[in-house]
């Protein structure tokens, strides 16, 4: 018998060669760490070359500003500028005198950019030439340089133009003593050619060059770039004087530190290189000959098994050690594998035959649903829309009785049809969820518009009470959402009889993300405390007596509830019986809503309309208004509601002619839009105070971030007013600056009674679960509804006379802006497309046309972050929305579809 080798003895003489390799590694490690110092040592010594450049640079500059500083503070000069002196150019501008300053060009103008002297010159042939336009014109637009008060300022930087870098300085013109009054400015430029670079580069010993405009280093103002194994990059940026360009000086410098280091530890490593082959290749023959070979001739004999699936065949070696023991285990193990294989095959075939059949099954089930779905509802809509044209015959009272019963029995049983087809594909996890963005606002004004018909028809007062800081826009499945919102509030409108249905909706966070929480309040027959656990079952009522009086499939709050699920948010209840119930949804907002805009507060109950038309009605105020407003659709509707309540207006169409107006004529009050071509706001009425003008100026932009308040009152506001347009906070804003010669309003806006001062009662909530919406069974809205929100804009406008004056202004201004937002897209002109967007989002908010104002922000929004993809997306959302809007208001008969709707909406009492 072999006598029996242990393999750790074999293994161990192994272990050693592999710790003689890791020594190697360590050398190689060491090697790294070296050659990390002398790149360290290398990097300072380039960022010690990169400051030696900037501050040559700025020695440059700071030589051409003091030898604009010697010139602006002269007599001559200032003579020259007032007219005085006609022959300064002749005697002291000539081309000597320039070369001798080598500088490229002088310029002397006024403050409105006015030239009243311009001189280039080829120093090399000391001749003057013809100035070069796009210089001329970048320094004229650039007002840092022309609007300068003091005599002791200065500004001094670069002008990045299209070919060429230009260093600038410039300085107010006045008396020798630096006195005002400053007659001008005067400008010095030199060019940054090959001419300044060469003497910077023979100034600092280095290369420096200006750099291509490909070149991207981020936005860091100086940074390095390995250009080859000899050479490196350094780089400095350097921004323009308005700060929204840059050009980059480049350095190149040798590597002579780096690669010192390499070569000295070159020689190291080929030594270490060289000793670990030789221990290598020893190694790798012992363990061929230790382990791989007697390894490879048992992985051949097991093979053979493998390929021929022969589990009768047996392992065999020779061998004494962990590699023979190793072959009996095989042999063992090939045993129990040939039993589990018998026992699994056996298995197999049973669960074949059961997922067959699980599936024959689940085909049957969808095909049944389908056919049901179509064979139910094929002759059910029949036999409504045959009520429908019953009812429109000449019926006697018991008949018409009759077809409405017949009508709202069709209609209950399509319910209880939808609800089990719904709970159905839920259950069968086919219940798709789409999300995207979705208008608050609109999902209210929908919600709103189908609830109020059955709340008024059981004399039910009816509200959707908001709290402050609301998002206007969160991400989730709109059709989901609004579909659990209209079974929780129709459930409630069902079961109360008299009172009221609420929904207070408000922003919660839960595991530091932000979620939206509806809770629908009644006042209707409650739920008693044992019957809470039943509430979200399926195919369960509260009671048998309930359930024969108000009707249902038991199936409304289990649907709620799963779809709840599936938005990732989630529904309870707490209710009390006799005395009402509160049901409430949570979902996950699905955006960051401090990025959001805030959506407005909606004071929209009847009685509050009333009670503001009233106090309205006899309200006329005395004086004198200036509008800067440049949409003109505005501008009309500004006109209107401030001369209806007995001002005159004057209009100025951009910031410069509202400034010019309120310096020409005495105003009572202004109204200062903020976004405006030209001037905007903000400058409009810092210059206005700066002047010494004290007439009360209100800001009025469809800016509503939070903040912006704030910012129009320190620039110099009065007041601030966010768009769109209201008659009611209008004539609260002038009350406060300006006499009314009738009773003014009884109650500021903030003091009337808000829907949100009343909370809902705090109650105990039982399982969360999450959300979903499906509207397929749901009414839809009026068409008019669809594009504008009438409610909104009447309680705005007031009346259909003024809706129609403007109407005409708004289709012909919107197309305007909407053909050049369309081109500022092809050219990606940002500023023009965010003008733009924020004009068509100012005059649809005032025309209450809440989708396309949604889109509308969101474009403005997303070109304010630079965002292009979410620009294109939110561009190409808006054409349709466009189209659709002025389609509808273009039609002849749509005033006539107003008045049709304003009428019905006065019978229902809704106006």
């Amino acid at each position: 018998m072999k006598a029996f080798v242990s393999l750790n003895q074999k293994i161990m003489w192994s272990i050693i060669g592999v710790i003689i390799l890791s020594l190697i590694a360590i050398l190689i490690v060491s090697k790294t760490i070296v050659l990390k110092g002398f790149a360290e040592l290398e990097e300072k010594q380039i960022e010690i070359n990169i400051k030696r450049t900037e501050k040559s640079i700025e020695a440059e500059l700071a030589d051409l500003a003091k030898l604009c500083g010697d010139w602006a503070p002269w007599d001559g000069a200032r003579d020259f500028m007032l007219g005085k002196d006609p022959n300064f150019v002749i005697s002291d501008l000539s081309e000597n005198t320039i070369a001798n300053l080598n500088i490229n060009f002088i310029i002397f103008t006024d403050k409105s950019g006015k030239i009243y002297c311009i001189k280039e010159i080829d120093l090399e042939k000391e001749e003057f030439i013809e100035p070069y336009p796009v210089m001329v014109e970048n320094i004229l637009s650039n007002n840092l340089l022309l609007t300068m008060t003091e005599p002791e300022d200065n500004k001094s930087g670069f002008i990045v133009l299209p070919d060429r870098i230009a260093m600038i300085a410039a300085q107010p013109i006045s008396s020798s003593a630096a006195q005002k009054p400053i007659s001008g400015t005067l400008i010095m430029g030199r060019y940054l050619d090959e001419r300044v670079l060469s003497a910077l580069s023979e100034k600092t010993q280095l290369d420096i060059r200006l750099a291509n405009n490909n070149t991207d280093n981020g936005n860091n103002s100086k940074s390095l770039g390995l250009l080859s194994s000899g050479a490196v990059e350094g780089y400095l940026n350097i921004p323009d004087l308005t700060g929204d360009k840059k050009f980059t000086i480049k350095m190149v410098m040798p590597r002579s530190i780096y690669n010192s280091g390499l070569e000295t530890i070159s020689y190291f490593i080929s030594a270490i290189f060289l000793c670990g082959s030789i221990i290598l290749t020893t190694l790798m023959f012992l363990i061929q000959k230790i382990f791989l070979g007697p390894i490879d001739k048992l992985t051949e004999k097991y093979a053979d098994i493998d390929l021929k699936c022969d589990t009768d065949t047996k392992l065999y070696t020779d061998r004494e050690d962990e590699i023979g023991r190793l072959a009996k285990s095989f042999n063992r193990l090939i045993e129990m594998l040939k039993n589990k294989l018998t026992e699994r095959e056996m298995t197999e075939k049973s669960l074949v035959l059961a997922k067959k059949q699980a599936e024959d099954a689940n085909q049957a089930k969808g095909q049944f649903l389908a056919n049901m779905s179509h064979e139910i509802r094929t002759p059910m809509n029949a036999i409504m829309g045959f009520c429908q044209i019953l009812n429109d015959e000449n019926l006697t009272d018991e008949q018409r009785e009759y077809v409405n019963i017949i009508h709202e029995g069709s209609k209950h049983l399509l319910q209880v049809i939808n609800d089990i087809l719904d709970f159905s594909k839920i259950e069968a996890g086919k219940m798709d969820i789409e999300l995207s963005p979705c208008s608050v606002a609109r999902l209210f004004g929908t919600v709103e518009s189908m609830m109020r018909p059955a709340a008024l028809e059981k004399a039910l007062k009816f509200e959707i009470r908001q709290k402050e800081n609301l998002p206007a826009n969160i991400i989730t499945d709109s059709a989901r959402l609004q579909q659990c919102l209209i079974n929780l509030v129709n459930n409630a409108i069902k079961f109360t009889e008299k009172g009221h249905v609420y929904i207070f909706v408000s922003l919660e966070e839960r595991k530091n993300k932000p979620f939206i929480r509806f809770d629908i309040e009644d006042t209707g027959i409650g739920i008693p405390a044992e019957k809470h656990k039943m509430l979200f079952k399926a195919f369960t009522q509260v009671d048998g007596s309930h359930s024969r009086k108000y009707g249902g499939s038991g199936l409304g709050l289990s649907i709620t509830r799963q779809l709840a699920e599936l938005l990732g948010g989630g529904v309870s209840a707490k209710s009390e019986e006799g005395k009402g119930s509160v049901f409430s949804l949570v979902i996950p907002a699905g955006i960051d809503v401090t990025k959001e805009p805030v959506l407005e507060k909606r004071l929209n109950t009847k009685q509050l309309r009333d009670a503001k038309n009233k106090e309205l009605e006899g309200l006329k105020f005395s004086g004198n208004i200036l509008v800067a407003e440049d949409v003109k659709t505005n501008q009309m509707l500004t006109t209107s509601l401030l001369n209806k309540l007995g001002l005159e207006v004057t209009i100025a169409s951009d910031g410069i002619e509202a400034v010019e107006k309120a310096f020409a004529n005495k105003y009572d009050l202004i109204f200062m839009d903020i976004q405006m071509p030209n001037l905007d706001g903000y400058e409009a009425v810092t210059i206005l105070r700066k002047e010494g003008v004290k007439t009360p100026i209100i800001a009025m932009t469809a800016h509503a971030m939070k903040g912006d308040a704030q910012k129009c009152i320190d620039a110099g506001c009065n007041d601030y007013l966010s768009k769109p347009i209201d008659r009611f906070l209008i004539a609260e804003k002038i009350k406060k600056y300006l006499s009314s010669e009738a009773q003014i309003l009884n109650a500021d806006a903030d003091s009337l009674p808000s829907p949100v001062e009343t909370e809902p009662a705090q109650l105990q909530t039982e399982e969360l679960s999450k959300s979903d919406c499906d509207t397929n069974h749901q009414e839809s809205t009026s068409e008019i509804n669809e594009i504008i929100n009438w409610e909104r804009l009447i309680e705005r406008f007031g009346d259909v006379a003024l809706i129609e004056e403007i109407l005409p202004t708004y289709l012909a201004d919107s197309r305007a802006h909407f053909e050049k937002l369309s081109e500022a897209m092809k050219t990606n002109d940002s500023k023009e497309i965010k003008f733009h967007a924020h004009a068509i989002k100012g005059a649809g908010r005032n025309l209450s046309v809440q989708q396309l104002t949604d889109i509308a922000a969101n474009l403005e929004h997303s070109c304010s972050e630079g965002d292009i993809e979410k620009v294109t997306g939110f561009f190409n959302e808006l054409k349709p929305e466009f189209e659709k809007v002025m389609s509808f208001i273009s039609q002849p008969e749509f005033l006539q579809k107003v008045r049709e709707h304003s009428a019905q909406m006065q019978e229902a009492g809704k106006l």
